[in-house]
């Protein structure tokens, strides 16, 4: 895939809303690419593997050339990108998605936002979704990007600690994706999409 850094997002949202992200991450050499979709479109599966309204792309090449290049001067303008997409995607005014689904596909109660996520690519192809829970404040939101960003990181440098990576081993994997999030031990966790969906005998 010819991209570091992408932004996937339904036709709706207007284009200012990433204008600051583009501007703050923007370097030389760096491959950005955003597109639309149409909105409205139904998916189906459990709605947490699914591509939110908005959706952050972070692709291999980014970590194993481009970043590796750049450093750490790079690293920060992303999570500076990151932060400044907090009052539009992740905080109190951004919109509150609600989904149609089938009886036992989708949770009731929304721990997370379906609105927006970040997804990036570990060097074995294994994508890792940032789920951002809801409601979450801007203090909590910034350490969850940045716990991310390490997550992710580490992967490409080793420098993930032996308990972190044999969570990871042991993580299920949906789709070719291992999901995590935020919780307020200040850790990220996993999250298993299929919890309370299983029927008894499975």
């Amino acid at each position: 895939m010819n991209l570091h850094i992408g932004v996937l997002h339904e036709a709706q949202i207007p284009d200012r809303v990433f204008q600051e992200f583009e501007d703050t991450i923007r370097a030389p050499g760096l491959i950005f690419k955003r597109e639309n979709r149409p909105s409205g479109v139904p998916f189906g599966g459990v709605e947490w593997l699914l591509p939110t309204v908005v959706l952050a792309y972070l692709a291999k090449p980014y970590f194993e050339s481009f970043l590796k290049e750049m450093g750490k001067d790079h690293y920060d303008l992303l999570k500076k990108g990151f932060y400044k997409l907090y009052e539009s995607c992740a905080g109190p005014s951004a919109q509150d998605v609600q989904i149609a689904a089938t009886q036992g596909k989708s949770s009731k109660d929304q721990p997370y936002s379906l609105f927006f996520s970040v997804v990036a690519e570990a060097p074995d192809g294994i994508r890792l979704k940032l789920l951002i829970p809801r409601p979450i404040e801007p203090t909590e939101y910034e350490i969850a990007i940045s716990k991310f960003l390490i997550l992710v990181q580490s992967t490409y440098n080793e420098t993930m600690n032996a308990d972190v990576a044999s969570t990871l081993q042991n993580a299920p994997i949906t789709s070719g994706m291992i999901l995590v999030t935020y919780e307020a031990t200040g850790k990220l966790v996993l999250v298993d999409p299929f919890f309370g969906r299983r029927s008894p005998n499975k």
